[in-house]
Formats: C-alpha cells, sequence, structure tokens
C-alpha cells in the first residue's frame, strides 16, 4: 500500500489540526505566491517554498503549535529556533500505518450500508 492522500491522511490518522502544504513552483513563470484551498487543506504555490515555509513559522511563533514536515536542512533549523514541531516525511507514512493497524478497516459497500439502513429504521421504528 502506498501512501495515502492527505485528505484521507488526515481522516485515517484522526489528525484534527490545520495543514497547509506548500509547493515549489520556482521556474515555473508564476510571478508570486498563489494559494487554494480544498478539502480542509490550504495549498500555498511559492517561488521559493523553503522561504515561505520560514516566514509561516517566523510570523505565526511558537505559540501557534505549528508541525513542519519536511528533510531540508535550512527549514528543519528554523522549526528548532522558533520551537515549531518539526518531523521528517515519513511521519507521514508512520502515522497513517499506525492508525490503520489499529483496527479493521471500516469501508462498507452498498450492499451493506442499505442493509445497515435498514436495520437501523427498523430499530428505531421509522
Amino acid at each position: 500500500m502506498g501512501c495515502p492522500s492527505l485528505p484521507d491522511w488526515k481522516r485515517i490518522s484522526r489528525y484534527k489540526g490545520k495543514v497547509c502544504v506548500v509547493f515549489d513552483v520556482r521556474g515555473e513563470g508564476s510571478e508570486g505566491d498563489a494559494y487554494f484551498e480544498a478539502r480542509g487543506i490550504r495549498c500555498i504555490y511559492a517561488n521559493d517554498a523553503d522561504g515561505r515555509i520560514i516566514r509561516l513559522i517566523q510570523e505565526n511563533g511558537s505559540s501557534a503549535g505549528i508541525l513542519v514536515i519536511s528533510a531540508d536542512n535550512r527549514v528543519r533549523n528554523h522549526c528548532k529556533a522558533y520551537s515549531a514541531g518539526i518531523e521528517d516525511p515519513q511521519f507521514l507514512i508512520k502515522r497513517s500505518k499506525r492508525k490503520r493497524e489499529s483496527g479493521p478497516e471500516r469501508e462498507l459497500d452498498e450492499d451493506a450500508i442499505n442493509s445497515v439502513n435498514r436495520d437501523l429504521r427498523k430499530a428505531w421504528d421509522i
């Protein structure tokens, strides 16, 4: 099994915090940062992703409870200097696997969903 999508990772790991992904678009012809939000995940497209992450850390300070996922030493050092949490990218995979292994998969097909709904309607007399 590969790494789940970020929205799936949030659901699987039961992560409740805000998620912001910073993409490096240097050389893609963009003139400044662009922003997009979908499915509860904010995306920033920056000409200098590492610099943008560092600015986010500096602007929000240690009280913001920021957790940065990066393997970049410059970013990691700034996280330490500003008391922001830092994890290696493997953290995402490890956390999603740990939560997945904690219980059986709970995806139901349409027939199973209909059966549960029928049983609940009958039990609740509706």
